[in-house]
């Protein structure tokens, strides 16, 4: 049969005993000759090249997508300076406005710059 000392650590009579202490393999694997470490150095450096040329990339793409955004928010915001021009001018130009059931034109309203979606370009 087993100990107690067995019964208080959760084995089952019969089970093999597990030792945990350290062996000397770990100790061994953590040993690295010339030949690893510069293979470990070179590692090192491949992937931080790489990361290097990703946030270039990265930030080439932002600034060229924020660029593009602020663009178009001049645009659209300079259309909304014209006279009689939204972002329907041409539509209106072409069929007319639509008026309601007593003649009078419809008013759409304006179309307001919806300032919570600038994806931060503001904060550059």
């Amino acid at each position: 049969g087993g100990s107690n000392l067995d019964e208080m650590k959760g084995k089952k009579p019969g089970e093999p005993e597990i030792v945990h202490r350290p062996t000397p393999v770990g100790y061994m694997k953590a040993v690295k000759n010339d030949a690893e470490l510069a293979g470990i150095i070179e590692a090192h450096i491949q992937d931080a090249t790489a990361l290097c040329r990703f946030f270039c990339w990265l930030e080439q793409k932002c600034e060229k997508m924020f660029a593009e955004k602020k663009k178009a928010n001049a645009v659209e915001e300079n259309k909304g300076k014209m006279p009689d021009v939204g972002g329907d001018g041409e539509a209106k130009a072409k069929y007319g406005t639509e008026k309601d059931e007593d003649g009078t034109e419809k008013d759409e309203g304006d179309t307001e710059k919806d300032e919570g979606d600038n994806d931060g370009i503001d904060e550059w």
